[in-house]
């Protein structure tokens, strides 16, 4: 009887751990990092990642600290700022950007506000 009770014991607490156990979601999880948005001119200039982009592009400048070596040129992020979403592609390096910061084209940072503001709070993540 005793040799009964550990095992139905064991089968317990086994059956209630897995019933605890989380349910897979089907929504992944986004980091979002919050930064300070920044503009640039860029219509002459070739990019740390070696594209040449007019000043209407979409593109963003990363910091150095996760620029790391080119290894996010091309990839793509999602910008949120005064309500309005954005997408836009890596294709520079910011040496003065903080690491949740982005220095974006003058096109993109006009989706977001005036160019006068300067400095937008921006939320951002990658695509």
């Amino acid at each position: 009887m005793h040799q009964f009770s550990v095992i139905f014991t064991v089968m317990s607490i086994f059956l209630l751990s897995v019933l605890a156990a989380p349910l897979p979601s089907d929504q992944a999880l986004v980091k979002r990092d919050p930064g300070r948005g920044t503009w640039f001119y860029d219509e002459a200039n070739e990019s740390a990642c070696g594209y040449w982009d007019k000043d209407n592009d979409s593109i963003v400048a990363i910091s150095a600290g996760i620029y790391d070596s080119g290894s996010y040129c091309g990839k793509w992020v999602w910008i949120t700022a005064n309500g309005v979403t954005a997408s836009a592609m890596v294709a520079d390096e910011c040496e003065g950007c903080g690491p949740n910061d982005l220095d974006m084209s003058i096109g993109l940072f006009e989706k977001f506000g005036n160019l006068g503001v300067g400095v937008l709070s921006i939320t951002w993540g990658w695509e």
